[in-house]
């Protein structure tokens, strides 16, 4: 019987767009979320070099029921986040430029944004994104980046130029097997870094909820080919303070940290109407996974290891107050100010 593996391949947008399918091989970038292949199908081996920790270990084994399986060697390693099949598809969806061509000739999005290919077209007040960038990455500001954005122009790749909006509720809608199956709030940054996801049985669009599943149809629809995975990135903007919908901004054509959250609650979380997954940089003081738990019982979990350059907690509560309370002593508990 062949031995089968699965790999995060965390370089999948890189990966794609180079047409680079082969010599994969386990570093700190696919190490660094691999645990998730097992909590969410413990059956499954991971194909790695890291070597875990009998703490973390014991850990993996009470939460999941099941011992985590590595190993290094493999005759077949399988990608976890997404294929490179259908090539042609997902680079149409995942590239940023593109994608926003065919929306706009869709009809399903208004504004049009700039495609430029010159330094001279850089000027203050516009966000630049890299089409081919991992999601939630290659945004970047004029002056402030101006080094990175000659870079890129002078490698002859196209930047889009759009206005600034001013956001306040991001969210995504995945898609699997042609049927959505999560809507779900995304946590980013002032630079769109993503920081977490927040799955909540209750969410809803409220008026934009009719205008927000036609273009999720319609891109179902110009996706009813596609055999995977994949989400839809959108968010709600004030324009002169009024609320508006901007339905699809990115799509990601693989599981994301947005799916990892849904699967999670959906497997270890059903009876919890609402939770909250977190992402920060590791520094951790005075940590135990016994320490955590004398703290918060069930309602929060450090599901990643502790020497990795991020951690992953899983918060759950009542509502969104009590979860927002944990995390702030659970960060002014654990965690060092930066």
């Amino acid at each position: 019987m062949e031995d089968v593996s699965w790999i995060f391949n965390s370089d999948f947008e890189q990966r794609l767009f180079e047409q680079r399918f082969h010599h994969i091989h386990s570093n700190k970038n696919t190490q660094e979320f691999e645990y998730f292949i097992h909590l969410l199908d413990p059956n499954l081996t991971i194909f790695t070099n890291k070597k875990y920790s009998d703490e973390y270990n014991e850990f993996i084994l009470k939460l999941s029921g099941a011992e985590l399986k590595t190993t290094s060697k493999s005759s077949l390693i399988i990608n976890w986040c997404g294929d490179y099949t259908q090539l042609e598809l997902k680079s149409k969806f995942q590239n940023k430029a593109i994608l926003a061509k065919t929306l706009k000739d869709q009809g399903l999005i208004k504004s049009t944004p700039e495609i430029i290919t010159e330094t001279n077209k850089l000027e203050d007040g516009f966000l630049y994104k890299y089409p081919k960038s991992l999601s939630g990455g290659g945004h970047y500001f004029f002056p402030r980046d101006k080094p990175r954005l000659h870079k890129l122009l002078r490698q002859n790749e196209p930047l889009i130029k759009e206005k600034i909006y001013k956001r306040f509720l991001d969210f995504s809608a995945l898609v699997e097997s042609g049927v959505q199956i999560g809507l779900y709030q995304n946590i980013i940054d002032d630079y769109f870094q993503y920081k977490g996801t927040i799955v909540d049985d209750e969410f809803s669009l409220g008026e934009f909820a009719d205008e927000y599943e036609f273009v999720v149809s319609k891109i179902r629809d110009l996706s009813k080919d596609y055999l995977g995975v994949f989400s839809i990135d959108s968010f709600l903007y004030l324009e002169a303070g009024e609320k508006k919908l901007y339905p699809a901004c990115e799509m990601n054509m693989r599981k994301t940290m947005g799916y990892t959250a849904l699967k999670f609650k959906e497997k270890y979380f059903k009876g919890n109407s609402k939770i909250k997954m977190i992402l920060v940089r590791n520094t951790l003081k005075d940590f135990s996974y016994l320490r955590l738990e004398e703290s918060f019982g069930s309602n929060v979990l450090l599901i990643s290891p502790t020497d990795n350059r991020f951690l992953v907690f899983i918060i759950t509560g009542n509502n969104m107050t009590e979860i927002n309370e944990r995390e702030s002593q659970l960060c002014s508990t654990f965690l060092k100010r930066l």
